[in-house]
């Protein structure tokens, strides 16, 4: 999902009576109301029927503004249609739609109104829900990112690509979103090892959170989106990698080399720090592993794979790290084997995992869902 866009769509009512004057009155100002649903078999799309009253006769142009959140869509959505007696509350069904909470704008302008060009300027909102493949709405307002574990293993804190969390066990994140979020989509949830905080970074580079700032790349034009972020040991710091490799570093986090400008046959998905090292990994979506300062101990890089690698972790001594696929598998490399949802029918596909210790690890899913192995206990989930 990519930036905030604002699509505008006009709408032409077609008049009454040629030449014929209208003066808007606001016993007449049309209501607007959206409510949004699922259709069966459009995974993480939904549904709003937005339906019109009151539209006052005489001739009329709308003009909407919609708010599309953490959508790349962009395209001119246009109807027409007429307001009656046979049908005063016409509706008007988009389709496809990304989950989130839109805000809509529209000005109504009257041709021959008197005094001329009146307008009224209303706005609605409505919700998209994150749909299920069976049509039903999930418990979350957007499609998951990940998981973060708290600092000492006792609960974690799930995150969506609106910001949102969702926070169990001894997690004090507060549910929603924090203040200062963006509009763009939310990448990484990350603790400060000191315990003042947490960070989120989205996609442009951006970091809020309330955990010290030590800068961000929001204001800069990057080449490829951030897609992870780790913290240094001692929470001075953190790192952020973009899906080209690209390494930023902030604060006492010090670079060690990345992949920017180099050729990449899949695209970064995931970052990990070695505590032990300072050093870093990286994962691509093929599950080829780049290591700067921090020790190589395998991937899935030459293996053919059923779905592509969406995150790793990493053992908090450094001594190995796992990766994880979008159907569940789980691939170790020098840590112990725990267990996957590989070959088992998932609602959503996995987006993310996290480490409990070096013998266990939790999954999460799309949907929110939560799978845990090992020594990692569940704590809950929004699915």
């Amino acid at each position: 999902m990519g930036s905030l866009l604002l699509t505008t769509l006009s709408l032409s009512l077609p008049t009454g009576a040629a030449g014929a004057a209208t003066t808007p009155r606001a016993a007449t100002l049309p209501t607007v109301t959206g409510v949004g649903s699922c259709e069966p078999g459009e995974t993480g799309l939904g549904t709003v029927t937005v339906t019109y009253a009151n539209f006052p006769d005489g001739p009329l142009s709308v003009v909407h503004t919609i708010d599309f959140p953490y959508s790349t869509r962009s395209e001119v959505l246009t109807k027409t249609f007429a307001v009656s007696a046979a049908d005063p509350t016409p509706t008007w069904t988009l389709s496809d739609l990304p989950p989130g909470n839109y805000g809509v704008n529209y000005v109504a302008t009257y041709p021959g109104s008197t005094p001329p060009n009146a307008e009224f300027i209303p706005s609605f909102n409505f919700t998209v829900p994150y749909c299920l493949a069976n049509g039903t709405p999930a418990q979350i307002t957007a499609p998951v990112d990940g998981i973060t574990p708290t600092l000492d293993g006792a609960g974690y804190t799930i995150y969506g690509v609106d910001d949102d969390t969702y926070a169990y066990g001894d997690s004090t994140i507060p549910n929603g979103a924090p203040s200062g979020k963006t509009n763009q989509p939310t990448v990484g949830l990350v603790m400060d090892p000191a315990g003042q905080g947490s960070w989120t970074v989205d996609s442009r580079g951006g970091v809020i959170g309330n955990a010290p700032f030590f800068g961000s790349e929001g204001a800069t034009v990057l080449n490829a989106p951030i897609v992870g972020m780790a913290a240094t040991a001692d929470g001075r710091g953190y790192i952020l990698v973009a899906s080209d490799g690209g390494i930023f570093t902030f604060g006492d986090a010090v670079f060690h080399g990345s992949m920017g400008g180099q050729h990449l046959n899949q695209p970064i998905v995931g970052i990990a720090l070695d505590q032990a090292t300072g050093g870093y990994w990286l994962v691509a979506a093929d599950g080829g592993i780049f290591s700067f300062d921090a020790p190589f101990y395998g991937s899935t890089g030459a293996i053919h794979l059923n779905k592509p690698i969406v995150g790793m972790e990493a053992a908090p001594d450094g001594s190995g790290y796992r990766l994880v696929a979008s159907d569940g598998g789980v691939f170790c490399f020098n840590l112990p084997f725990e267990g996957s949802m590989g070959g088992t029918p998932l609602n959503e596909p996995v987006a993310g995992m996290a480490a409990h210790g070096t013998a266990g690890y939790w999954l999460v899913a799309s949907d929110g869902g939560v799978f845990s192995f090992g020594t990692a206990p569940f704590y809950g989930s929004p699915a």
